[in-house]
This record gives structure tokens, sequence and C-alpha cells, in this order.
């Protein structure tokens, strides 16, 4: 568990700037123990003991706590960079396991990168690629006969943001890039009103974190989504 000072504060890494992001969170009853605000977190107040926080830098509520929780986060924008060199082999070795695969997957990752690409350079290829040359849709069978990524990249080329963060995690971990997914929430909308932000599980979205050496892990988010919410008819408002 993460340390709980006296005063109900629990801090979560140190901050890496002098810019922090205070938020004051309404997180409505919900089914899950993971706790929610802008990257990257550096401390929580309001909350119970007993918060733990896994390899991945998520961050759990004790069991037991499906209810409304008011609470405050503390965020650092600036990332948490890892310093010069690379991940130890036991935290690599994870994020580059793969399971069977289609062995043309590989090959196109390779064309995309480009021969001799650094990690950096393969990574923001073939996010280029990936969000430019295949189409965001909601409306995604499972094909007869072939996997889903299979049919994502050389089919129907279109999917939803988890098949493009899918897509781009396993395109980098065959490069041998280090790669991870993330869930969370993607906006949300403002409530000028109440003067505050509004999240609801419409938001939710997936993108990629991939490991950089000198760098650190680097946000990477292949889905044109925004392109496509853009197109969307505003959502009409009740009198």
């Amino acid at each position: 568990p993460l340390p709980h000072l006296p005063d109900g504060f629990t801090p979560v890494a140190q901050p890496r700037s002098a810019r922090i992001l205070r938020q004051e969170i309404l997180r409505e009853a919900l089914n899950t123990r993971v706790l929610f605000g802008a990257a990257w977190p550096v401390g929580l107040s309001g909350l119970p003991p007993g918060l733990t926080r896994d390899a991945g830098g998520a961050l759990y509520l004790p069991a037991g706590h499906a209810v409304p929780l008011q609470y405050v986060a503390l965020s650092d924008p600036a990332p948490p960079g890892q310093g010069e060199g690379d991940l130890p082999a036991a935290v690599r070795e994870p994020h580059l396991r793969l399971p069977s695969l289609d062995p043309a997957i590989a090959a196109l990752a390779r064309e995309v990168a480009g021969e001799g690409a650094t990690p950096a350079e393969a990574a923001s290829r073939l996010e280029a690629y990936l969000s430019t040359q295949f189409i965001y849709s909601l409306n995604l069978t499972r094909p007869a006969g072939r996997g889903i990524l299979e049919d994502f990249l050389f089919g129907r080329r279109e999917g939803y943001c988890e098949v493009f963060a899918t897509a781009l995690a396993v395109m980098l971990r065959s490069q041998g890039v280090p790669a991870r997914l993330v869930v969370g929430y993607l906006d949300g909308a403002w409530n000028a009103y109440g003067e505050h932000l509004a999240v609801r599980q419409r938001d939710a979205h997936t993108w990629v974190e991939a490991f950089l050496p000198g760098e650190g892990w680097r946000t990477f988010d292949p889905s044109p989504r925004a392109t496509f919410d853009a197109a969307r008819p505003a959502p009409l408002l009740g009198a």
C-alpha cells in the first residue's frame, strides 16, 4: 500500500516540475477499484488508507468502495522519464511478449517503420500510418476464420480505439520496442453552469505507451477518433 499521512494525503510520486494541476474529482459509484485523474498523478487526498499502485502506475482503492467518492488529485503534466538506458530485463520482457501472429503483421511493421529506424522513429511512423490510412468505426464484427487484428490490418481497415491501440502495440513489439495499452478517458464535456468537466462512459478511450531509451514511456495515439467525433452531430440539450 502507498503511504497515508496523518493529514489524509497520499503521496504517489515526486513532482518533476512546478506546474501542478489540482483536480477536485467526484467519482460516481463504479464497480471498479481504479482511481482516475489527469496524467501524471503525484498525490491524492480525501481517500481512505490502503491505496495501491501496480507496475504500470495505475492506482487502486482498497476493496469494497463501489460508492460515490469525492477526492483531490494533484498531477504533474511532465511525463515521468526513466533517464538514460533501457528498461530492466524483468520489466522489458513482459512488454515485448506476443501471441502467435501472422508473419505479415511484423513484415508490415518493418515496412512502415523503415530499415534502421530508431524506436522513436518507428513509433511515430506507425502511429501516423494507422491514424491516416485507416478509418475509425464503432461497427465492428468478428470476421469468420480470421483474427480481428489481421482483418483490421489487411481486410476492412476500420475499427475502434482498442483495435487501433492493439495494432500499434503489437507492431511495436514485433520490432523490439516495448509497448503497453493504456485505458482511460478522453476529453469530456465542460459544463459552464456548474463549472465542471463531466466525463462519461462514452469518453472512454484506449491508447499506447512505448518505451523510448533515454526518454522513458511516451504516449502515442493511433486512433483518428477526434476526426470521427468532430463529424458527429452535436448532442441535443433538453429544455
